[in-house]
């Protein structure tokens, strides 16, 4: 069976963006926090960041300029507010919400970081990048919270995590394939 230059092209962004977030999310872990406040910041900024760099590595014959630098900016803003409504949010009403907590930052992380990206997207339904994000983000958010609800093993959790972003992966390889990539320019 011979994949299409779409099925390539999704397949690619998908993994790239599950690998990226997983690896983003291994190396906050990794660098030492002192409070709330930098804990968030740190878990949301090394996997936007990690997205934004594998977009760019994978698509950059297709991104348009400018795409790496408001990534970083939104990537910024996001995480900036991540640590910020973590720092106000008190310790009893985290452990009562989490959940939902948990799936409100993750749209908000989505919507706050492709923001700026809207800016460079001009005549490519922006907007649709932006709603992509947030649902991605948001979805994906709510699969990783299966792990509070389901009686598994650690192996069905691990699974869960690792595989917890293919919801963002793939719309916003969607959204990359049908606003961004032309395969009259280029075959994958």
């Amino acid at each position: 069976m011979k994949l299409t230059p779409k099925q390539v092209f999704l397949l690619k962004a998908t993994l790239g963006i599950i690998i990226a977030n997983n690896a983003g999310g291994y190396l906050s872990y990794r660098i030492p926090f002192s409070g709330r406040w930098d804990g968030a910041f740190n878990g949301a900024f090394f996997s936007l960041i990690g997205i934004v760099i594998i977009q760019w590595i994978l698509l950059s014959d297709y991104l348009p300029k400018g795409w790496l630098v408001t990534g970083l900016i939104g990537c910024i803003i996001s995480a900036s507010a991540m640590g910020t409504i973590n720092y106000h949010v008190s310790e009893q009403i985290f452990r009562l919400i989490i959940q939902e907590y948990n799936i409100a930052c993750g749209l908000l992380m989505g919507i706050l970081a492709s923001i700026p990206q809207w800016f460079v997207l001009k005549h490519q339904r922006g907007y649709v990048w932006v709603l992509a994000n947030g649902i991605g983000w948001m979805l994906s958010s709510a699969f990783d919270n299966l792990n509070f609800y389901l009686q598994v093993t650690d192996f069905a959790r691990l699974l869960i995590r690792e595989i917890s972003f293919m919801p963002l992966g793939i719309l916003l390889s969607l959204y990359l394939y049908s606003h961004l990539y032309k395969p009259n320019n280029r075959e994958m």
